[in-house]
């Protein structure tokens, strides 16, 4: 996988990753992917592990700006200039930010 799905849940995604990568079953990969999913949180980041597209847009349709930077416009602004050569690389990076 080399980027989340938007169609799909995100817990489904992780488990599926995690049910290849270690040979588990379907359970124990969700049991899996919500623990690893639950670390997100212990950082103060708050985390819904299983949505549904329609969900996330109800509760983005809440916010009254929203914001989403993809890999070059995230190196313009927070890695520009820096020499230690620290930036993102490729497509996959996202940075989505909102506010009520």
């Amino acid at each position: 996988m080399s980027a989340l799905n938007p169609l799909m849940r995100i817990g489904d995604q992780v488990g599926e990753a995690l049910r290849l990568h270690l040979s588990s079953s379907k359970a124990e990969a969700r049991s899996a992917a919500r623990e690893s999913l639950d670390l997100v949180g212990l950082t103060g980041e708050p985390f819904q592990l299983f949505f549904t597209p329609a969900e996330v847009a109800r509760e983005l349709a809440r916010f009254t700006r929203l914001e989403d930077l993809g890999s070059t416009e995230i190196n313009a602004r927070y890695f520009n200039g820096r020499t230690d050569q620290l930036a993102v690389r490729g497509s996959g990076g996202r940075l989505v930010s909102a506010w009520k």
